[in-house]
């Protein structure tokens, strides 16, 4: 009977305090709750759902110096309310269910290790978050980006990255630079095409059982290796590098060769080429140059910097444009 009566208490005790805050504004809501934890040391504030917006926090919030974990979820957000730039220690900070658009100011939090964005405005990433060289955990999952820039391999510490829900066309390549990478997701975007090197992405046992590609309109693979699992996905598509690299690799070391034989004339021809080796640019004694018969879409730019090419046969490939 006694415990009864005490769990009733903390029922009517936890019901004053609702019926109270709701007698408030969201603004007085937060400052009673940013008061509340400056008094008790906290380490995690719970500010969501509170339809918080103007894009601004009580100032008081610069003052915990204990907040490691900071909830904003179910806000009005559209960008990340300057007031956080004093919060230097925060390790976690989700902001899912927002309006943001962009998130100018957010290099500020450099300890951050699980940064939550999910389900807000974002069309492109920018470059200051990628300073965040401690972020573990990164979700953008249902926003509107169509792209992540290169950028993204600076996270060097990120072990998970979900990107689901989006416009992307593309997984970018430089994901396999990112060494502690186990889990992605880019399922429901408009990919059509997995670059080959993403077969070498160092993925969990876990992730590779998981359909991390499902919901994209893909042409290659083929449904059919699709259909036998991510494990295969990724071992077709380290085949598929395998062949590409070979050329690459037999180009590249002709390239060297001449550089040191100071070479005038360089055969590259009929090696199943689908991309020139920048390296090329260093033949700076290259008179004629012979890339016939492989499968070139582009010249690379730094062919320009071959000032005393004369001669450059490129027939029988699938040439779109030249270099300016």
């Amino acid at each position: 009977m006694r415990r009864l009566l005490i769990i009733f208490i903390l029922l009517l005790a936890t019901s004053a305090v609702f019926a109270q805050e709701e007698q408030l504004s969201p603004y007085d809501i937060a400052l009673a709750r940013i008061e509340e934890a400056a008094q008790t040391d906290a380490t995690r504030l719970d500010l969501s759902d509170l339809s918080l917006s103007h894009n601004t926090l009580p100032a008081e919030i610069g003052e915990l110096e204990h907040i490691q974990e900071l909830i904003l979820s179910g806000n009005q957000f559209d960008s990340v309310p300057p007031e956080l730039a004093q919060l230097t220690d925060l390790v976690h900070l989700y902001m899912p269910n927002n309006h943001l658009n962009n998130l100018s100011g957010i290099s500020n939090l450099s300890q951050l290790r699980i940064l939550l964005l999910d389900r807000n405005e974002l069309s492109e990433l920018p470059t200051e978050l990628f300073t965040l060289r401690s972020l573990n955990y990164l979700s953008v999952a249902y926003n509107q980006l169509t792209h992540l820039p290169s950028e993204i391999a600076q996270l060097s510490n990120l072990r998970e990255l979900h990107a689901d829900h989006n416009l992307l066309t593309t997984i970018p390549v430089e994901l396999t630079q990112i060494q502690w990478l186990n889990t992605i997701n880019f399922s429901y975007n408009q990919i059509r095409y997995l670059p080959s090197e993403i077969g070498y992405l160092n993925l969990s046992e876990e992730n590779e059982h998981q359909p991390f590609i499902d919901g994209n309109p893909l042409t290659n693979p083929s449904q059919a290796v699709i259909d036998e699992g991510m494990s295969a996905v990724l071992a077709y598509l380290r085949n598929q590098a395998d062949e590409q690299l070979a050329p690459y690799d037999i180009a590249l070391a002709r390239i060297e060769e001449a550089e040191a034989s100071e070479a005038a004339t360089l055969d590259l021809s009929d090696l199943g080429l689908t991309v020139l080796p920048p390296e090329i640019a260093q033949l700076t004694n290259l008179r004629a140059l012979y890339l016939g018969h492989n499968k070139l879409t582009s010249l690379p730019p730094e062919i320009g910097k071959l000032t005393q090419l004369t001669v450059l046969h490129a027939m029988d490939n699938a040439l779109t444009s030249l270099p300016a």
